[in-house]
């Protein structure tokens, strides 16, 4: 499976996880979903990071400080998972095409400081956010 979708027309996913962690120094990952495998088998980072797989519905993720999903989500469920697992940052892609942003915004805003958030091709997003770190949201 492609990381990157062929019609893919925003930024290489990868390169910015490559990035977000050369620049944070991200020692611990979480690759989450059904191409997880495929993110670790394409990083490419500065410095040792240990990388788990995990898919949703899995059982014994360890907190990481960094998860990132390069699959489209479709709903807010793995956003949960995002939470439990992140120490500090999250990478995700989400797709718009059923649920716009207006149902997006909110679901993710309640769990994450949004850093960034970018239109990537039609009905389709990424985002990245910092943790809460047990403050109050």
């Amino acid at each position: 499976m492609d990381v990157i979708p062929e019609k893919h027309q925003g930024p290489n996913v990868v390169t910015l996880i490559n990035d977000i962690c050369n620049r944070m120094e991200i020692t611990t990952m979480m690759a989450y979903g059904r191409s997880g495998n495929d993110l670790i088998g394409a990083l490419d980072v500065d410095h040792e990071i240990k990388v788990q797989p995990f898919d949703y519905g899995s059982q014994g993720g360890k907190l990481a400080e960094m998860v990132a999903c390069v699959d489209k989500i479709n709903n807010e469920l793995p956003l949960d998972d995002f939470e439990q697992y992140a120490a500090t940052v999250v990478f995700s892609r989400f797709s718009t095409a059923k649920k716009g942003l207006e149902y997006w915004l909110p679901k993710i805003t309640s769990r994450f400081h949004l850093h960034s958030l970018q239109e990537t091709d039609e009905d389709e997003y990424f985002f990245i956010g910092y943790a809460y770190s047990g403050e109050e949201h």
